[in-house]
């Protein structure tokens, strides 16, 4: 038995690039899955969002799409569903361990199906100063890759 998914859809942001505390690179992303489908009764076009999901890449895959890809490409990507536990803080001093679903990436690129892709030049990369509350506390920021693409 396989746990492969495949979606189709546009990012809703830049991927972010990012690497663990070994130094792993990868880079996070989100992408909006939605399709036109034709109302039987008006004969009018609607647009039916059909979920978001959150997916990583790891070491070179997250490296070029976070140079290639940007928010609102279409993109299409295969990988393996992944479940992620978390703790979620409840105040009080209380917490609960929650599950996330997430597709681990193992190809992904740009859909051609509406639009031609052209290459672009590699662009540097963003690199989040400061991540907040809630940050992931075993991944570091990510040095610009400014260098690696010239």
């Amino acid at each position: 038995m396989t746990n492969t998914i495949t979606v189709s859809g546009n990012l809703t942001a830049d991927p972010e690039l990012r690497r663990t505390g070994a130094e792993v690179p990868f880079a996070r992303m989100r992408v909006a899955v939605s399709r036109r489908t034709q109302n039987a009764d008006t004969k009018e076009w609607e647009d039916r969002q059909d979920g978001f999901f959150n997916v990583t890449a790891w070491r070179d895959l997250g490296q070029h799409a976070a140079t290639a890809l940007r928010k609102g490409d279409r993109v299409t990507v295969t990988g393996r569903m992944m479940r992620r536990p978390y703790e979620a803080d409840l105040g009080e001093g209380k917490t609960e361990t929650r599950y996330t679903h997430e597709i681990e990436a193992e190809d992904l690129g740009p859909s051609l199906r509406w639009q031609a892709w052209t290459r672009l030049e590699p662009r540097p990369v963003a690199v989040p100063q400061d991540r907040g509350e809630g940050a992931d506390p075993a991944v570091d920021s990510v040095p610009e890759l400014a260098e690696r693409a010239a």
